[in-house]
């Protein structure tokens, strides 16, 4: 059998983290492997456990989350980044994907659709949520992009 994706979350939140630690373990071909709820210790779990994959926030209370996304573009072995957060801002979006992220996701709760997400960067691929891909489609429409 195929080696599990290790997943590494990063969120201020508990029981965002606790409820994100369950879908990772109920989902095929992912295990869960760190948590942190802030930049800098998120930087530390990341450097002990290599993920695969980090699911993270876009807001930090210690560290920008576009810092901590390019510091882990920089490591030996970079992750995949899911960006999950309450905002999506346009430039909130092009400013993640352009430090690393390879998907961005608003932050509703625990669904399919986080399932999905991790699926699409396994497979390489980009991931926009369908509410962060219409505020980006209608942001390039209006000239706001």
């Amino acid at each position: 059998m195929k080696n599990k994706k290790r997943v590494l979350i990063i969120d201020q939140h508990e029981e965002f983290r606790e409820d994100l630690k369950d879908l990772v373990g109920q989902a095929a071909g992912y295990r869960f492997v760190a948590e942190a709820g802030s930049g800098r210790e998120g930087m530390e779990r990341a450097r002990e456990v290599a993920p695969d994959l980090v699911i993270m926030d876009y807001t930090l209370p210690d560290m920008s989350g576009m810092r901590v996304m390019r510091e882990l573009r920089r490591l030996d072995h970079p992750a995949k980044i899911l960006v999950v957060s309450a905002c999506a801002r346009y430039d909130n979006v092009a400013m993640a994907l352009r430090a690393g992220a390879r998907g961005f996701a608003v932050k509703h709760g625990i669904d399919d659709s986080l399932l999905e997400a991790m699926d699409t960067l396994d497979r390489g691929n980009y991931f926009l949520d369908d509410e962060v891909y219409q505020e980006v489609l209608l942001s390039m429409l209006t000239g706001s992009a």
